[in-house]
């Protein structure tokens, strides 16, 4: 997995690891420390966790260690699961763990999209791992003393760009609602609307179709595919439609633009 250096809340953050650890029925913790913070993700099962006052854990829960911090869990009847995330910033800030918890479960979306990600190498696929470790670990910050926790922050202006883009390329074929994007980047619906023209000047829709015109001008130019393949490709099952839409688009047939 790519473990780049982020600038988070005016600090280089440098990844240390980031991997599952599975955890057996009646295993626990001690209590221990390390040299850098650690923050852990419930993916399933459950646990106690056993610093302070004891809380039941589940699904989405997030926790972060300062360096030095003491942690542990309790045994746990069944084996469960959570992801670990090491990682060391220039200037340290301190965390203070909140009375409970608190669960995310929209951070399992992101973290299974990550390793997704991380495995697949499609292309612009560092680009997203970038992305979505970003938008993590910036989650995972609100829990420093000095933040608050109860709203899970959004991606920054480029990374949301990026991720979305990213998204529309990956799934010209099928058929994208703005919806899908909104609860891809954790954002209101109407709020994703506005802010995205807001920000390149163009809708979502709009990108979309500028992103399935151009890649349906290189498949004419660059293969040997049939236009309703092509069409079909990216998201135009029906023939005549992508024609037409193809035409209004490039003034030209795909017939002739692959002529020409």
């Amino acid at each position: 997995m790519v473990c780049p250096v982020f600038r988070l809340l005016g600090r280089n953050v440098h990844i240390i690891d980031i991997h599952p650890d599975i955890l057996p029925a009646r295993m626990g913790t001690v209590p221990h420390i390390h040299a850098y913070y650690e923050s852990h993700i419930i993916l399933n099962g459950s646990s106690t966790y056993d610093i302070g006052k004891p809380q039941r854990l589940g699904p989405g829960a997030v926790l972060l260690h300062a360096p030095a911090s003491p942690h542990g869990w309790a045994e746990a009847e069944e084996s469960w699961t959570r992801m670990l995330i090491w990682f060391k910033m220039d200037n340290e800030l301190p965390v203070k763990g909140p009375q409970n918890w608190p669960t995310w479960l929209v951070m399992l979306d992101e973290l299974y999209a990550l390793l997704i990600d991380s495995r697949a190498e499609k292309p612009g696929w560092r680009d997203r791992v970038i992305a979505r470790m970003s938008l993590i670990l910036s989650q995972i910050l609100t829990l420093t003393e000095n933040t608050q926790v109860e709203e899970v922050p959004q991606l920054t202006e480029v990374n949301l760009i990026r991720v979305i883009d990213e998204y529309l390329a990956d799934n010209l074929s099928h058929q994208i609602k703005i919806e899908d994007i909104a609860y891809l980047v954790n954002m209101k619906t109407r709020t994703l609307f506005r802010m995205y023209p807001s920000i390149t000047g163009e809708t979502i829709m709009d990108r979309l179709f500028n992103l399935r015109m151009k890649r349906a001008a290189e498949l004419l130019t660059q293969s040997d595919m049939p236009v309703y393949e092509i069409g079909k490709s990216v998201g135009f099952p029906d023939a005549s439609h992508f024609c037409r839409r193809f035409r209004t688009y490039f003034g030209t047939t795909p017939e002739s633009y692959r002529d020409s």
